[in-house]
């Protein structure tokens, strides 16, 4: 699975976890105290979900800037051998 639809999954769980949170609030009969004691255990979770699929995507993040990092770092490496290799042979090559 793509870190893209990873995120679009985990998104999804999200609004469906708030969607269900709200109609078991809204059918299930339960006092004032009880509700908000309940309201903030669903909040509690889904923030407990939501960091670490955070924490994830940083994680993703910052191994893709490295590899993009490496690869600049190759690239600039390999059109410096690449320019040097051209001027020596153009010093060795008799006029033309």
């Amino acid at each position: 699975m793509s870190e893209r639809s990873g995120v679009s999954a985990f998104s999804g769980f999200l609004v469906g976890a708030a969607v269900g949170a709200v109609v078991a609030l809204l059918v299930a009969p339960a006092t004032g105290a009880d509700t908000r004691r309940r309201l903030g255990e669903t909040t509690r979770h889904l923030k407990e979900g939501a960091s670490g699929k955070i924490e994830q995507v940083r994680n993703t993040f910052r191994d893709g800037a490295k590899q993009v990092k490496n690869a600049v770092s190759e690239g600039r490496e390999e059109y410096r051998r690449s320019t040097q290799d051209q001027l020596e042979t153009s010093a060795r090559s008799p006029g033309l």
